[in-house]
């Protein structure tokens, strides 16, 4: 891409890498991040991205908080986002397939020494802990791996369930908190989250 001519050779190169790789999903994440300084460059990022879904085989999954709403502003590309292809969720995600493929999608990179199994047990509980929010999903997961790798109490660095509560209490303690008074608030007779 860095060799290409213009924004349209670079974006057909990637279309084209997206497409000869088979590639099934790419997460955007911090999408709130996104600084563009002129209308100029706001719609060559709009079309830019309208371009990949509409030319690709792949499902662009954008994550970030509310303030997201305001890096993509094209009725166009929400058109394209909410077709076929792809929904577009501002909220959570509902338990279900969607849920499923993002943590299955998630799961593949994981690097441990022995993989841990993705279970629908362990699927539900990370949806539990997480209230179905992407961003908070991936940054469990990531964290998680990061705290079993090279722990001498587990040598084959697998992910308990165990493993994701006690990360999800220590590391993300204020969401965890957040995440359990709208628990309760939602589900009067349950119990508290795990």
């Amino acid at each position: 891409v860095m060799n290409a001519r213009n924004h349209a050779e670079a974006t057909a190169i990637v279309v084209s890498r997206l497409n000869l790789n088979a590639v099934g999903a790419v997460f955007c994440d911090e999408l709130q991040n996104i600084k563009v300084g002129s209308r100029t460059e706001r719609d060559l990022l709009e079309n830019t991205i309208q371009e990949l879904v509409n030319l690709t085989h792949t499902r662009f999954v954008f994550i970030g908080t509310d303030e997201s709403r305001d890096a993509v502003n094209s009725e166009a590309l929400h058109r394209r986002m909410v077709g076929e292809r792809g929904q577009l969720t501002w909220g959570p995600l509902k338990w279900g397939p969607d849920w499923d493929d993002l943590i299955a999608a998630v799961w593949q990179w994981l690097v441990t020494k022995a993989p841990t199994p993705l279970t629908p047990g362990l699927s539900a509980l990370l949806y539990r802990l997480t209230g179905g929010v992407p961003d908070y999903a991936k940054k469990l997961i990531t964290t998680t791996q990061a705290a079993v790798i090279g722990d001498p109490k587990n040598p084959e660095e697998q992910m308990s369930e165990e493993v994701f509560v006690r990360v999800m209490r220590n590391r993300f303690p204020k969401i965890h908190r957040d995440l359990e008074r709208r628990y309760r608030r939602d589900n009067p007779k349950a119990g508290r989250l795990p």
